[in-house]
């Protein structure tokens, strides 16, 4: 009795196992993190977003997101074509009012 036991414990071991991950993984709460850990989608990858946060982080002296956001998208624009311009939110009235 003991023998057939002893042969079917590791297999017992290895189901209570894959369980116990499997529980886990559905009951771990998903946070803002764990979805962008766990949930990369190539398509909703967003290059220019990590660089400015790469920059926020490890760059020597402190850096204003804004003004680096307001000229990552002006030089984008600037490679584009002679007439494709950005106009920053507090210059959008001067250049609408008549």
């Amino acid at each position: 009795m003991k023998n057939k036991i002893a042969i079917y414990l590791p297999l017992l071991f290895a189901v209570i196992l894959v369980f116990g991950i499997f529980l886990g993984y559905k009951l771990t709460p998903v946070t803002s993190v764990n979805q962008q850990l766990f949930q990369l989608n190539l398509k909703k990858y967003n290059k220019f977003n990590d660089v400015i946060y790469y920059i926020e982080q490890d760059y020597v002296d402190s850096v204003n997101r804004d003004a680096l956001m307001e000229d990552g998208i002006s030089g984008i624009l600037q490679n584009l074509d002679p007439h494709s311009q950005y106009i920053p939110a507090e210059d959008f009235h001067e250049v609408n009012d008549p």
